[in-house]
């Protein structure tokens, strides 16, 4: 688990694809920006302002929304980058480095991880029993994955199971 301060590199103008890396929601207004050709170093809202013009000072996420429609969403300087997803940050001058303060508590943060990071469940088979064995059944395995599959896996097994 991330819970130290992490900086992301954005060397060139243009659209970067940016991450909250935390566990806890990351307050867009903490963002902090770096201009490395002059040594500077602001907050975000100050590196948007038009005096420095460093980047825009709106943020994009994809939202899935079924009502309207999948679109981005822009991302303002009140919201928080939410854990574990990804943004858009477009930037206007060359050699700048994006610092993402740890949040407050983030250390003793529980670690609930997103949907996307647990892994796919196989769907539940009924065990049916074999016919005219007696006592007992056969597990059959179906194992597939989207490179291999083996169908022929059996294990027969008492029914103390």
């Amino acid at each position: 688990m991330n819970t130290a301060n992490m900086t992301v590199a954005l060397d060139v103008a243009g659209w970067h694809a940016i991450g909250n890396p935390f566990v806890m929601d990351a307050p867009v207004e903490s963002l902090q920006v770096t201009n490395n050709t002059t040594g500077e170093t602001l907050l975000f809202k100050d590196a948007v302002k038009d005096d420095k013009g460093w980047a825009e000072p709106v943020l994009y996420r994809w939202a899935v929304n079924a009502t309207n429609g999948d679109a981005y969403q822009p991302v303002v300087q009140a919201n928080s980058l939410a854990p574990w997803e990804g943004y858009w940050l477009k930037t206007k001058v060359d050699n700048l480095t994006l610092t993402i303060p740890a949040p407050e508590g983030v250390i003793n943060a529980p670690v609930p991880l997103p949907d996307s990071f647990l892994p796919p469940a196989a769907p539940v088979t009924p065990l049916l029993a074999s016919e005219g064995k007696g006592e007992g059944f056969d597990l059959r395995f179906q194992l597939t994955s989207a490179f291999a599959s083996n169908r022929s896996t059996r294990r027969p097994c008492a029914t103390e199971i």
